[in-house]
């Protein structure tokens, strides 16, 4: 072949036969929150952004600092920072899952710092089933210690079916 030639001999068969299936066609659905810093003060972390995809997705719903799921198989992924001072004292994160009639924690997703632990970088994946509506928010507990503080906690939820 010459240099600068353009001629190409392409040495192959294109298949012919009936087209089988083409397997799964859905969107993912996806919700990323992230959260807001947090020191020194109890109770629901609060949203500082998110995003839902896709952005015509009605499976998610952002109401005040929870997030509305319905009915649904979810892989959950939560992760960020926890701080606090000395050797004493308890701090814990919790990702709550907010029913018409209960409010639980997701199993095995709480974040606890003890005694001598005073930070930890953190992340879970889980794979949860809801049979009803629920919202789910990250509440932030403390006990026999001064100050505790939160640092890029985000959550990741994805539905799968």
């Amino acid at each position: 072949m010459a240099e600068k030639s353009n001629e190409y001999v392409l040495d192959f068969v294109i298949p012919c036969g009936t087209t089988g299936p083409t397997g799964p066609t859905a969107e993912p659905n996806i919700c990323f929150i992230s959260y807001m810093n947090k020191k020194n003060i109890q109770g629901d972390l609060d949203i500082e952004k998110n995003k839902i995809y896709p952005t015509n997705s009605s499976n998610y719903t952002i109401i005040g600092q929870e997030v509305q799921m319905g009915p649904g198989l979810y892989e959950i992924t939560y992760s960020g920072y926890l701080k606090k001072p000395g050797t004493t004292g308890q701090a814990v994160l919790h990702l709550l899952a907010i029913t018409s009639s209960a409010t639980t924690t997701l199993p095995d997703m709480d974040i606890e710092l003890l005694g001598d632990n005073q930070y930890t970088y953190f992340s879970s994946t889980g794979v949860f089933e809801f049979d009803q509506t629920i919202n789910l928010c990250v509440s932030l507990g403390f006990y026999n210690t001064p100050t505790v503080e939160t640092d890029h906690v985000n959550v990741l939820i994805k539905k799968l079916n």
